[in-house]
C-alpha cells in the first residue's frame, strides 16, 4: 500500500540519523548509488529506521536510471566499483511491497562495511544501505520494531560450489560449533542466552509451518547447498543470490519468512576478499569464509548486525572495530572462548526497547543546575552480574546530552558470562554513541577508568562555566559481592584555561590520577587484546 509522507512525517526526527549511504546493485553486480530530492531522501531514511523498510525483503517502485553528475560518487567508482549511474527517487510518495526478487547488496570493497539490502523489481537490483535500520522478527510482517526475546530460528547453509569447493568441515561439525549439538560448549547458541540471561533463544528446530525442512537437512540446522557457479570466479553478490535461490527452491519456502538468523558457510574466499565473515543491518543474513564461522565470538558479531547492533570503535577513532570491550568490535578470534557480551551502549540499545535488561536498572543523568554543583554518586555492577544485584545499583548510566550523540557508562566486569573479556578488565568503560542510544550507531570508546581517575566534559551541554567530571572514587570486586564500581558524577567551575595538558598514560590500579579531559583519554588495554587491522586476520564486519 502507500506510504504518504504526511505520515511518515510524524515519526521522531531525533531517533535517526542523516548519515545513511543508499546504492543498488544491478542484476550483472554493479552498484549504483541512490539519489533523490532532500525530502525523498530523508523520507527513505526514516522508513529505514521506524521499521517499515526491510533489509532485503521491501520492494520500492518507481525508481529510474540516470547517469550520475555527481563527481564524488565518480571518483568512489574508480576505487570501489560503484557506478557512475544513479538509482533515483520517484518524488511521489514512496510505495513499499514484498519483494519476490531475492538478492543481496554490498555497499563497496570495503571489510568494514555492514549493509541493508533492499529489492527493487522494476530496475532488476537492490536497494541499499551502509548503516542505518531497525531489526524486527522476521517473522513478524506487522511492522513491529526490534524484539531480541523469545525464540529465534536459525538455519545454516554449507555451501558447495559449481566444482565441489566446500568447506572442510562436515555438516555435523558446523552444527556442533554452531548449535552445540555434539557437546561444544563454546557456542553462539548458549552465550546469546547468558548474555541476555534467558531472554533470548536461538534454535536449529523449524517453526511448525516449515517442518518439512527436517528432511532436507544433512545435520540439526544444517543443509548443504549446491550453487552452479564457481568460488574461484564469482562475485560476492552473485554468491548470494545463487545460495539463496538454490535453498528456497529445495524447501520450497522463502528463507526470510521461516527463519529469523540464515548463516552461509562458504569454504572461502576468491573474489572480493580482505573479510572474514560479514552480515546485514535489519535483516537476517550473514556470510562465512573459512573458519570465521567456527568462531563465537565472530558468530555473536554478525548476528548483532542482523539485530540492528553497530560496530564498537576504540580510544582510537580511526579504528572502528578496535573497542574490545564489546563484541561488536571485534576482540575474539577464537574457538574455545565465548564468554563475552555487550558494551553499555549496546546494552542501554537492548534495555531501551524492554529487551534482555529491565529499564529500572538503566539510569538517566540529565540534570542542569546553572546555579550550584549539582552531584550524583552511584555504585555501577556489570552486566555479569544483572542476575546478582539485590539492591537494584545500575548497569549503565545514560548521560543526556540533549542532542542524538550521548555518553554511556558501564563497569566492565570481567567474569561469569563476561569472563573472555579483551580489555580494561574490571575498570569502569565510558562509551560514546548517536541515535540515542535506541537504534543502530556507531560507538566508541572514550575511556577505561580505574579507580582514582577522573573524565571531563569541558562546558558540558554548551554552559560556558560548567564541566561535568566523572570521577571512580572506588573498585570492588574482592569483597564485595557483587563486585561493583562507586562514580561520582559533579558539575564543577569550568577553568579559564582553554586547554588542558595532554594526560599521563594511566597509572598503577592503586595509584590516583589527575582528571583526564575529553577527547583524550588513557587506555589500560589487556595485553591479549588483538589489534583490529593486524595483517595476520581478515577483519569481520
Amino acid at each position: 500500500g502507500e506510504i504518504s509522507s504526511k505520515i511518515i512525517g510524524e515519526y521522531s526526527s531525533k531517533i535517526y540519523s542523516e548519515k545513511e549511504d543508499f546504492a543498488c546493485e544491478l542484476s550483472n553486480g554493479e552498484f549504483v548509488p541512490v539519489t533523490g530530492s532532500p525530502s525523498r531522501m530523508d523520507l527513505l531514511r526514516q522508513l529505514l529506521n521506524n521499521g517499515q523498510l526491510i533489509s532485503y525483503e521491501t520492494t520500492i517502485e518507481g525508481m529510474t536510471l540516470t547517469n550520475s553528475a555527481n563527481s564524488d560518487y565518480q571518483l568512489m567508482s574508480k576505487s570501489s566499483g560503484i557506478s557512475e549511474k544513479e538509482a533515483m527517487l520517484p518524488e511521489s510518495d514512496l510505495v513499499l511491497k514484498p519483494s519476490s526478487f531475492h538478492g543481496l547488496a554490498f555497499r563497496d570493497n570495503r571489510a568494514d562495511d555492514n549493509v541493508n539490502a533492499i529489492v527493487d523489481n522494476e530496475l532488476g537490483n537492490n536497494l541499499a544501505t551502509n548503516r542505518r535500520g531497525r531489526y524486527r522478527s522476521n517473522t513478524n510482517r506487522n511492522g513491529n520494531l526490534a524484539k531480541f526475546e523469545g525464540v529465534k530460528r536459525v538455519l545454516v547453509v554449507r555451501v558447495v560450489d559449481s566444482e565441489g569447493r566446500a568447506h572442510a568441515d562436515s555438516a555435523e561439525v558446523i552444527s556442533d560449533k554452531i548449535f552445540g549439538t555434539a557437546g561444544d560448549q563454546e557456542n553462539m547458541i548458549q552465550q546469546f542466552r547468558d548474555c541476555s540471561f534467558g531472554k533470548l533463544t536461538l534454535t536449529h528446530e523449524p517453526a511448525t509451518s516449515a517442518n518439512s525442512v527436517l528432511s532436507h537437512l544433512s545435520a540439526p540446522g544444517v543443509i548443504e547447498a549446491t550453487i552452479p557457479v564457481s568460488l574461484m570466479n564469482t562475485t560476492r553478490a552473485v554468491i548470494r543470490n545463487q545460495v539463496t535461490q538454490v535453498v528456497e527452491n529445495k524447501l520450497g519456502l522463502r528463507l526470510a519468512e521461516n527463519f529469523d538468523h540464515v548463516m552461509y558457510i562458504l569454504q572461502k574466499c576468491y573474489v572480493q576478499c580482505g573479510w572474514g565473515a560479514y552480515a546485514y543491518v535489519n535483516s537476517w543474513n550473514s556470510v562465512y569464509q573459512g573458519n570465521y564461522y567456527r568462531f563465537p565470538g565472530v558468530q555473536l558479531h554478525e548476528i548483532g548486525h542482523n539485530m540492528n547492533l553497530g560496530h564498537s570503535g576504540g580510544l582510537d577513532e580511526t579504528k572502528k572495530y578496535g573497542d574490545h570491550t564489546c563484541l561488536m568490535g571485534n576482540p575474539l578470534y577464537s574457538d574455545t572462548k565465548s564468554r563475552m557480551c555487550y558494551n553499555p551502549a549496546k546494552n542501554f540499545q537492548f534495555a531501551s526497547g524492554g529487551n534482555w535488561y529491565d529499564p529500572k536498572f538503566i539510569m538517566n543523568f540529565d540534570v542542569t543546575n546553572k546555579r550550584r554543583n549539582k552531584v550524583l554518586r552511584r555504585k555501577i555492577v556489570g552486566i555479569a552480574d544483572y542476575d546478582n544485584n539485590p539492591d537494584g545499583h545500575p548497569v549503565v548510566i545514560k548521560l543526556e546530552t540533549d542532542t542524538d550523540e550521548d555518553y554511556f557508562l558501564g563497569f566492565n566486569r570481567a567474569y561469569g558470562v563476561n569472563s573472555d573479556n579483551k580489555q580494561a578488565d574490571n575498570l569502569v568503560t565510558l562509551i560514546k554513541a548517536g541515535s540515542n542510544g535506541l537504534s543502530y550507531s556507531q560507538s566508541w570508546l572514550l575511556a577505561t577508568l580505574d579507580q582514582g581517575q577522573s573524565y571531563k566534559f569541558r562546558k558540558w551541554k554548551g554552559m560556558r562555566r560548567r564541566d561535568l567530571i566523572i570521577t571512580v572514587n572506588a573498585i570492588d570486586v574482592t569483597k564485595s559481592n557483587p563486585g561493583y564500581a562507586d562514580v561520582t558524577l559533579k558539575y564543577i567551575r569550568s577553568s579559564k584555561k582553554k586547554n588542558n595538558p595532554k594526560p599521563k598514560p594511566a597509572p598503577s590500579p592503586t595509584a590516583s590520577s589527575p582528571s583526564i579531559s575529553a577527547p583524550s583519554a588513557p587506555s589500560r588495554e589487556n595485553p591479549e587484546g588483538r589489534n583490529p587491522d593486524s595483517p595476520r586476520m581478515p577483519r569481520y564486519t
